[in-house]
């Protein structure tokens, strides 16, 4: 596990804010600005949670886009108010999930690609990524997005609405390579989950790679960073 690096879940907040609103880290390419990775954290953290991992991540080309969920009142916290892409009921398997919420988010990935694009950089040069609940949204907006972007990837995650596919998966990003990594000692969102996701991806034709990474938890490690860091380089290569 990354020196540092935990998965926290905050609670208690009263103020909300609208997805229109939301505060985003920026971290601008350290040499000619060619690529742009938009990654998303998971439930309760901020964009300034997974700021100091972007160095293990990141090329000279690639500025990263780290945006903050808003505030949301969670039925599984009773209507607390947490840092959330979406509501949750709670984390088991087969619990209806919010199908508004992750369309929302969706939309708001393809604000921040179109607002890329009027800067210069192609779709085709972006990849969204994203942590935990962040990479359900970025599995969503793989299915989702009209556009062709270049990859996604997605940790300790798995593919919500699943029962919306095929029938409402968009053929844009059909050979979108897809980069999904699941520690086996994963007690929040369980390997199997991860792995049952990537299948469903693969047998609907879409271009996974599945790596499991046996004793990682509910978090991120170094030789994960370097994988997800090839992989940027792979297919942001232009």
């Amino acid at each position: 596990m990354l020196p540092g690096f935990v998965s926290t879940v905050v609670v208690g907040r009263r103020g909300l804010c609208r997805m229109a609103s939301l505060q985003k880290v920026v971290v601008p390419a350290q040499g000619e600005h060619r690529s742009t990775a938009i990654f998303l954290h998971g439930l309760g953290d901020s964009g300034e949670g997974w700021q100091p991992l972007v160095p293990y991540m990141t090329s000279s080309h690639i500025k990263f886009i780290l945006p903050s969920a808003p505030y949301r009142r969670l039925t599984m916290f009773g209507g607390e108010a947490v840092p959330s892409w979406t509501d949750v009921k709670n984390l088991e398997e087969g619990t209806p999930e919010d199908k508004e919420g992750f369309i929302e988010c969706v939309g708001m990935v393809n604000k921040i690609i179109q607002e890329e694009k009027a800067a210069g950089i192609d779709p085709s040069s972006i990849v969204v990524g994203g942590f935990s609940q962040g990479g359900a949204v970025a599995l969503t907006s793989l299915a989702r997005l009209e556009e062709k972007i270049a990859g996604i990837v997605a940790l300790s995650t798995w593919l919500p609405l699943r029962e919306s596919y095929p029938e409402e998966l968009s053929e844009s990003n059909k050979e979108t390579p897809i980069l999904m990594c699941h520690g086996g000692a994963d007690q929040v969102v369980p390997f199997a989950r991860g792995k049952l996701s990537a299948d469903l991806l693969s047998d609907m034709g879409r271009n996974v790679e599945f790596k499991r990474f046996p004793n990682m938890p509910h978090s991120a490690d170094m030789e994960e960073m370097k994988l997800v860091q090839d992989f940027l380089r792979n297919v942001l290569t232009k």
